[in-house]
């Protein structure tokens, strides 16, 4: 047995004990972006020697949560990369609702198939650099307005500016489509946007519960009554004839 065995797996104990400081670039990009999306492995299931079609999952899940008739909420398919940007794409069926995502993956390993159920939580929330951005835009914009034009007319052209940011959210936020959808999702403005408009209140917080809940006992009953599509294996485990 080497003798520094127990005195490296002291000190490796030591350091795992102790959290690691974040540099001042990781702290400038947490002040911007805020925390990260929470992601949560809700399920993963392995059926040894069993071929099931990713297709019939996604479909009879479409159809448990579009009976479910929960507003706002979108079953769409996304490719994401395997291993990178230049590598494959496995095909994800999403399940959104504003900010809240589950991300279901059936994929083939070997001759079984494993069943992958993600939460995704994208709220994006206001930061104080938000606030600086804001505030340094503004005052650079009426500091070249006050030199270009008098000061009657730098006010309104700034009254005017705040009037049409002030329409745009407004109008976002009582319309559905594209574009409400995608100003959150703006940089600066978008948290900005989220936070005087749209705010994260009780109600919302409740809705995002109950959205979640009964997208995962949809997922739950459909995954209960999975059955093979494509048998790979006899059960004495030999090949199949021709």
């Amino acid at each position: 047995m080497n003798p520094d065995a127990p005195k490296k797996t002291a000190l490796l104990l030591v350091e795992l004990g102790q959290p690691k400081e974040p540099t001042p670039w990781e702290r400038l990009l947490l002040a911007w972006h805020g925390p990260p999306p929470q992601v949560k492995l809700e399920t993963f299931e392995l059926h040894p020697d069993r071929a099931i079609a990713a297709s019939a999952v996604y479909e009879a899940l479409a159809a448990a949560v579009e009976r479910l008739e929960v507003p706002g909420a979108k079953l769409t398919t996304r490719p994401l990369p395997e291993a990178g940007p230049l590598g494959a794409d496995r095909l994800y069926l999403s399940i959104r609702r504003e900010f809240s995502e589950f991300l279901v993956c059936v994929a083939p390993v070997g001759v079984s198939t494993f069943v992958s159920v993600r939460s995704v939580d994208r709220f994006p929330h206001v930061r104080w650099l938000h606030y600086l951005v804001a505030f340094s835009l503004f005052a650079g914009l009426s500091g070249a307005l006050l030199v270009a034009l008098t000061l009657l007319q730098a006010v309104v052209v700034l009254l005017l500016a705040v009037t049409f940011l002030w329409s745009v959210a407004r109008y976002a936020k009582t319309s559905e489509g594209w574009f409400a959808e995608q100003l959150p999702e703006l940089p600066v403005f978008g948290p900005l946007y989220l936070r005087w408009f749209r705010p994260d209140t009780f109600y919302r917080q409740d809705l995002h519960q109950a959205f979640t809940g009964l997208v995962r006992r949809a997922v739950q009953g459909v995954l209960a009554g999975l059955e093979d599509t494509q048998p790979m294996r006899p059960v004495g485990g030999q090949p199949t004839g021709s």
